[in-house]
């Protein structure tokens, strides 16, 4: 009786079995298998930006009023040179 663990095993028979046959071809075959996948996928981030915004305004008037109208705005006129994208302004304080 033969103990297969005491028999040497060839060095080329031991990478053999350890990987299967030729792993480039086979993450090749993966990948263009995965031709089916949508070209785009729904992402979002969110980003904290800080603006100093500077102008002359009347001493009684609210500048932090009107200043904030005026963010909206640009953020509302600069979104749509990018249709593809929707900007949502949650909120927006005066620190």
């Amino acid at each position: 009786m033969t103990d297969k663990k005491s028999q040497p095993q060839d060095a080329t028979d031991a990478k053999t079995a350890a990987t299967p046959a030729s792993d480039a071809a086979t993450s090749s075959a993966e990948l263009e298998h995965w031709g089916d996948a949508p070209e785009k996928m729904r992402k979002g981030i969110q980003l904290h930006v800080t603006l100093y915004i500077e102008g002359d305004d009347p001493p009684a008037h609210d500048f932090s009023k009107s200043t904030t109208e005026a963010v909206r705005d640009i953020i509302t006129a600069g979104s749509a040179k990018h249709p593809e994208l929707t900007v949502t302004i949650k909120k927006i304080a005066e620190k």
